[in-house]
């Protein structure tokens, strides 16, 4: 016995040993299944973040100062913030690889410092962009100093620590010298330590020589450096505009004494935004207080020096200034001053306007993704209104990042005719993947814009629909009932019944009216009418309710409208009653849910090898109506045959469903390395099994069910329940049009 004993348990030692084999072999498979999902999801959300960030940097660099977005991302797991940085004219998010986005303009700040959900905000600084929080802020976008020749002048900005440390700061001044000297104080090369939102003023002294005038740029770039060697380069800009000599600043005459002399009232530009070297018109309005005329006017526009005199005797005049040529990209300087009759020379006055680089392009401002499988168009809409002001005159479209460009065509319109342009590109099919879809616009100049990037996925399914065809599904979609008990015994016709229908799917209908007549030598009678007009009538003797159905025309009554029914006896001390009467609107569910069903189809069947679908009906039991079929277009056209031969009987069984369904799913027909996926509709709630059981089956086997409550019996909880266990969602259809587009909708994701 006792050896039985030991060759028992030397045997149940080997079975457990063979177990826990099995079992590691199956842990490991799993485990590398999640790493490698893992990874495609890190992948994915540390592209998708760099792109985001990058197109929303180049729309608010080309809105100008002040211009901001806040952002939302998400930051993968395997984010390492110490190898991150934004910086110079890139963005770069170490998570495992590198994912980089380059722009052509200067770009600032940092990347959050935690993984996961983040919003962050992308703010235009005028020369840069600053993206999340920087070290550095200063009180203004950039310094702009007016002077004589042979004269001096000062100008002060401060700078902040807006970082979480203490910061070491290094400016170095960019000067191109010339006419004009600058110096700094603190004076350079000039150092100086801000702890975290402390400031340092600086000022800086200009001095400019005899004949300078013209104008003068550079600016001061500051370096900024904590312990923990975080760094960071932002840059002041600084323009110095030198007048000539024969045009003083005369608001330093009489000073504080009465402005004497016109004054500017308005100067404005047309076009704005202006191009680069393209006609620009300046227009300038001026009024004289003191009662005198103006007798001319001067115009400076950078070194463009020209004079207006008027011939009128007018106390306002209104003169423009065009300029052919134009002027270069950057920031420029209107000057005016008017003179009235006695010579007397009015304050001078100031417009600024920037001519913006055209380098820049039209922008893309909204990227569209395809809505069918069997019609891929991926399209958008691009201005110039930003960046240029030109029309947009081409756009081009690739599908993966090594892909060819391909011309787009001009949706709505024709390329070259207007700054704002939607447009689109029809690709072939794809297969199975993930693909960075990029875009970029030409405008009429024959400047490119920048590169906007969006994803899209290809993914191959394994579909099987879940129909409801118990008795319920006969009932047509749009219902109005009025199940009261109401009776006359009036020998003239009596309203008894006034029922409001609130919605129309069109113009058929089935109008029912069960009656009865109290006594068997009395006749009942109804009358049913909307708006005057009749729509059914009828008699019976019966004693017991008896149900009547006429096939009504609706269409021509707008919502909401009234259905009347009356009733007569036609004999006193009778009595004529209703206890129902209802208006059915085709078409019935059966059918709405067919024709969704159909829609749906033509969304994901793409003539390829990518979807495989079946059908599966149930009522009280369930029943594989059609296995996996490859969805070219010979099985499409049997699969939706199928769906349109279902016949509504009996009871709702949930479970059956599910099971049947999942079981195909998981058989040898599927493809195994394509997504499982079941869209299961009902009109009720389960009467017969338990659909949470059946979910868990789907779920332990990979199954996705998506669920749809057609009407208003539908049990929301019940199919909320069965979406959430198997990683899917819930829709209500109250009407037709909400059915098709739930299918559609569910298609294309």
């Amino acid at each position: 016995m006792v050896k039985n004993r030991g060759q028992a348990s030397f045997e149940f030692l080997i079975l457990l040993a063979a177990t826990l084999l099995v079992l590691t072999a199956t842990i490991a498979v799993a485990i590398q299944s999640i790493n490698s999902i893992n990874a495609q999801n890190n992948q994915d959300d540390a592209t998708n973040a760099v792109m985001d960030l990058g197109s929303a940097a180049k729309d608010v660099y080309a809105q100008g100062t002040g211009a901001k977005k806040d952002v939302y991302i998400v930051i993968p797991a395997s984010y390492d913030p110490a190898a991150s940085f934004v910086g110079n004219q890139a963005i770069k998010m170490s998570a495992g690889s590198d994912y980089v986005d380059v722009e052509n303009f200067p770009m600032r700040g940092s990347l959050p410092s935690t993984p996961g959900p983040q919003w962050v905000w992308v703010v235009s600084e005028g020369n840069d962009v600053l993206i999340g929080n920087g070290m550095l802020a200063f009180n203004t976008t950039q310094i702009y100093v007016v002077m004589n020749s042979n004269g001096s002048a000062s100008a002060s900005f401060s700078v902040m620590n807006t970082w979480v440390n203490a910061t070491n700061v290094t400016a170095s001044p960019v000067w191109s010298g010339g006419g004009v000297t600058m110096s700094e104080v603190p004076q350079e090369p000039s150092q100086f330590f801000l702890n975290p939102q402390a400031s340092q003023t600086v000022t800086l002294n200009f001095a400019s020589g005899y004949n300078s005038s013209g104008f003068y740029s550079g600016g001061i770039n500051f370096t900024a450096t904590d312990a923990a060697g975080n760094t960071e380069t932002d840059g002041m800009p600084i323009t110095v505009e030198v007048l000539p000599s024969s045009l003083p600043l005369n608001l330093s005459c009489n000073p504080g004494g009465p402005i004497e002399g016109p004054i500017v009232t308005d100067i404005s530009q047309s076009p704005s935004p202006v191009q680069p070297y393209g006609n620009l018109t300046i227009f300038v309005t001026a009024a004289d207080n003191s009662n005198r005329t103006i007798s001319g006017c001067q115009i400076l526009a950078d070194n463009q020096s020209s004079s207006v005199t008027f011939n009128t005797s007018s106390e306002n005049v209104a003169f423009n200034q065009y300029y052919p040529n134009g002027f270069a990209p950057g920031n420029h300087t209107v000057v005016v001053d008017c003179n009235d009759s006695n010579g007397t020379i009015g304050p001078l006055s100031y417009y600024y306007f920037t001519v913006n680089s055209s380098d820049l392009g039209p922008i893309v401002i909204q990227m569209t993704m395809p809505t069918s499988s069997t019609s891929l168009v991926f399209g958008g809409l691009a201005t110039d209104a930003y960046t240029g002001g030109y029309d947009v005159q081409a756009c081009d479209v690739r599908v993966g990042a090594s892909g060819m460009w391909n011309a787009a065509s001009a949706s709505g319109g024709s390329w070259g005719t207007s700054i704002t342009q939607n447009f689109s590109y029809t690709s072939p099919p794809l297969q199975p993947g993930s693909y960075i879809i990029s875009y970029k616009c030409e405008d009429s100049t024959g400047v490119w814009g920048g590169i906007y990037n969006d994803t899209f996925g290809v993914v191959s399914v394994n579909l099987m629909f879940i129909l409801d065809h118990s008795g319920s599904m006969a009932d047509n979609v749009t219902n109005f009932v009025d199940s009261a008990t109401n009776s006359t015994n009036s020998t003239s016709w009596a309203a008894v019944t006034n029922m409001s229908v609130t919605d129309s799917n069109g113009n058929p209908a089935n109008l029912s009216v069960e009656f009865k007549s109290s006594q068997a030598n009395c006749t009942a009678s109804y009358n049913v009418t909307v708006n005057g007009t009749q729509l059914a009538t009828g008699s019976t003797a019966s004693t017991s309710y008896v149900t009547q159905n006429t096939n009504v025309s609706i269409g021509s009554f707008s919502v909401p409208f009234n259905v009347i029914v009356s009733l007569k006896a036609n004999i006193t001390h009778c009595t004529a009653s209703t206890n129902l009467v209802s208006l059915q609107q085709e078409p019935s569910k059966m059918s709405a849910a067919a024709s969704g069903a159909d829609s749906f189809l033509n969304v994901v069947a793409n003539n390829s090898n990518t979807t495989l679908a079946g059908l599966v009906s149930f009522d009280t039991t369930a029943t594989t109506v059609q296995t996996l079929l490859q969805m070219n277009s010979s099985n499409q056209q049997i699969l939706e045959n199928d769906i349109n031969g279902l016949i509504p009987a009996t009871s709702t069984c949930i479970q059956c469903g599910l099971d049947n369904a999942c079981a195909e799913l998981n058989s040898s027909r599927a493809n195994a390395t394509a997504s499982k996926v079941a869209v299961l509709l009902t009109d009720g709630q389960s009467n017969v099994g338990d659909s949470v059981t059946g979910a868990e089956y789907c779920r332990s086997i990979g199954v996705t069910v998506y669920t749809i409550g057609f009407g208003s019996d539908a049990n929301a909880t019940e199919l909320t329940d069965v979406a959430l266990l198997t990683n899917g969602q819930y829709y209500f259809a109250p009407d037709v049009a909400t059915l098709d587009y739930i299918f559609q909708n569910i298609g294309v994701h």
